[in-house]
């Protein structure tokens, strides 16, 4: 059956504070699909694939290679073994010469042999001598010539063997293959997480002819290897990936101490049995037990308690494995906290199918599970699967048992990624691991930036709000995978703008704006930066403080210098009462005035308060006595936190005129008493 290489494209994006859920979609026909344009480091266990009508089978990770691809050496491995064998040929040549050369130096007239029978003629003398001496001038300047080019040769030598980029590196494309059951063509969607995502909230409100227009925007970045291209977008507060298991609630006795229970049985003893009849039939000796394990690291929060990590899990450099004696048994284990708990590898009946990891055996694995499990590339730390918040430990699924030939047989170890990917290459032999752990790496490194470094000036991370929402951002969006951030408008919200100008005169004459707007009930805003426009002109920036919707908002704008408090004056007079039991009273006259330099009438809020008493002071009392125009009593202050005793004058103040407000209060004590730092409270 033929099959059909898909082209997909993202539709939909989920950006979370740690990631992303990403969508892709195609029109699929029925048969068998190849999807190759997803993600080097996509999280294999969030992959799932859904079909509109009809079923998805057998759904497996592929990765395919393209470019150079052979199975002997690479170019530049080629030209160094000729170079190579270059030079041993030249070294021979060399020493035959020096031997040719030590022959013809032993011969001439000035050799004196060690036994003399009869001296040749001297004719015959002179002419050997001649000859020898010619000879080695030959033989000297041949050598000379093998020697230059033996320095030719090892500098060439030098340059092959020098690290250097490929000229057209191989490129590995990951995708997914499955089975679209369906009478016709039907819309597929391919959906994945990537960690390389974040995002962060800022707005802008425009206030002019008593309207305000506020407008929330999102930050995003992402640094995922792909580019989200005419996408719809939409930013969410919950992190995924988060452990969701329960505490366990311990009895609180005094006695002895309880410890928790393990949730996975241990294998009964005698593990190197099970491999009895194996080494019997392939006649190999027992591998050599693994190294012990350095000292424990301490338990972070996300982990497996101390005594079930001592029962199954020992440390070394390549991750985390079980200890040699113990292994999965029993009951298995609860589910990783991962989104969406995976199914099978055999896709099961329905519209949706997911898959596990598949390791293949054949020589390009690491590890094995007979006689043609062979060692594969060295398992570089790339990366373990999948890049999330979850403990390794707990992610079943990214767990492979080691192979009866490998030291720590039978036990668990973590998949690195790079190792996974370049056993689903079809093409055993291609050339180009170094190349994958390369793509790699760079993809981890840009997403550890990406979410370690810091977010754009003003903003906050939403990880912290109380509640959990997902804003839809309006229209279609584009996000390049370049690990900057850019602006994406998420909503807009028009309402009647109610402005009120506060005041505190006791501590500052400055006068704010503020706007109050319906907002729809039941949509929050996290906080952030807010960028204040007055008609139409910019003001300030300002802090959007979070609110979980309540249907109103309050926006704080910044100062107004046209409205100002222009005068605050107190009047304290003190007297005594009483012949037996005298009494002290100090009374407080505060005066204040409030002018409106604006073009239009000017609702201004005027907060003060009055001396409270401690509850367990009872001979000082307080009281109000006159004010005008009335206060409204109230226990909050301009910044809606708690205040005791608090006043509150809301004054319309018309345009280019003046408002006072005069009220008095009174403090009565035993006159042999007085107040700390003074009975004159202003």
């Amino acid at each position: 059956m033929t099959v059909t290489a898909l082209t997909t494209r993202v539709a939909r994006v989920c950006v979370h504070p740690n990631g992303a859920l990403v969508v892709r979609v195609a029109t699929a026909p029925p048969g068998p699909v190849q999807v190759e344009d997803l993600p080097l480091r996509f999280a294999a266990d969030s992959l799932r694939v859904r079909a509109a009508s009809g079923a998805i089978r057998d759904v497996r990770e592929r990765c395919a290679v393209r470019g150079p691809t052979q199975a002997g050496p690479s170019p530049q491995q080629a030209e160094l073994r000729d170079l190579e064998h270059a030079l041993a040929d030249l070294q021979g040549e060399l020493e035959a010469l020096e031997r040719r050369l030590a022959v013809f130096a032993g011969l001439g007239a000035g050799a004196a042999p060690e036994r003399v029978v009869a001296l040749p003629p001297a004719e015959a003398l002179a002419a050997l001598d001649d000859a020898a001496a010619e000879r080695l001038d030959d033989l000297e300047s041949r050598r000379d010539a093998l020697l230059g080019r033996q320095r030719e040769l090892r500098q060439a030598r030098a340059r092959a063997a020098a690290p250097r980029p490929d000229p057209e590196p191989p490129r590995f494309h990951r995708g997914v293959a499955f089975t679209v059951e369906a009478d016709g063509p039907t819309s597929v969607e391919i959906e994945y997480f990537v960690d390389a995502a974040r995002w962060v909230p800022a707005y802008r409100v425009d206030v002019a002819d008593g309207q305000a227009r506020l407008q929330m925007d999102a930050l995003v970045a992402q640094a995922s290897g792909e580019d989200w291209a005419d996408a719809e977008i939409a930013l969410a507060t919950a992190a995924l990936g988060r452990d969701t298991t329960l505490p366990e609630l311990m009895s609180w006795r005094i006695g002895t101490a309880q410890a928790p229970q393990p949730k996975w049985r241990p294998a009964p003893a005698g593990l190197d049995e099970l491999f009895r009849g194996y080494e019997a039939q392939a006649g190999t000796p027992r591998p050599p037990a693994p190294p012990p394990p350095p000292a424990r690291k301490p338990m972070v929060r996300d982990e497996a308690p101390a005594e079930l990590e001592a029962a199954l899990f020992d440390e070394d450099d390549d991750g985390f494995a079980p200890s040699a004696d113990m292994a999965y048994g029993g009951a298995p284990p609860p589910p990783p906290a991962m989104p969406m708990p995976l199914a099978s590898r055999a896709a099961a009946p329905g519209p949706a199918a997911g898959f596990a990891p598949e390791m293949k055996r054949r020589k390009a694995m690491v590890g094995g599970g007979g006689p043609g499990g062979m060692a594969g590339p060295p398992a570089e730390q790339a990366g373990v699967l999948p890049p999330t918040a979850l403990s390794e430990r707990l992610r079943h699924g990214w767990l492979r048992l080691v192979g009866p030939d490998e030291p720590g047989r039978g036990t668990l170890r973590s998949v690195v990624l790079a190792d996974h990917l370049w056993s689903l290459v079809e093409d055993a032999g291609v050339v180009g691991f170094d190349s994958l752990r390369r793509a790699l790496d760079a993809l981890e490194d840009a997403s550890a930036r990406l979410q370690r470094g810091p977010v754009p000036p003003g903003t906050r991370t939403v990880d912290g709000e109380d509640w959990h929402f997902q804003y839809p951002a309006t229209g279609r969006h584009a996000v390049p995978g370049d690990g900057q951030f850019h602006r994406v408008a998420v909503r807009t919200d028009a309402a009647e703008a109610r402005v009120v100008f506060r005041a505190v005169p006791r501590h500052s004459t400055d006068v704010h704006r503020f706007c109050t707007l319906a907002t729809p009930a039941g949509v929050p805003y996290p906080s952030g930066p807010l960028q204040v426009y007055i008609d139409g002109r910019y003001r300030v920036t300002a802090p959007l403080v979070g609110q979980a919707g309540q249907g109103e908002l309050t926006l704080a704008l910044g100062l107004e210098p046209a409205v100002r408090v222009v005068e605050r004056t107190a009047r304290v007079q003190q007297a005594d009462r009483g012949l037996m039991n005298q009494t002290t009273r100090v009374d407080h006259h505060v005066h204040l005035a409030v002018r409106n330099g604006l073009s239009q009438p000017a609702v201004v809020q005027i907060y003060d308060r009055l001396p409270t008493v401690d509850e367990d002071t009872k001979d000082i009392e307080i009281s109000l006595l006159a004010c005008e125009p009335e206060p409204e009593q109230t226990d909050r202050d301009p910044a809606d936190q708690p205040l005791d005793g608090g006043l509150r004058w809301t004054l319309t103040v018309p345009a280019g005129a003046a408002a006072p407000i005069d009220w008095r209060y009174r403090v009565e004590l035993p006159a042999k008493f007085e107040l700390a730092g003074g009975n004159r409270r202003e």
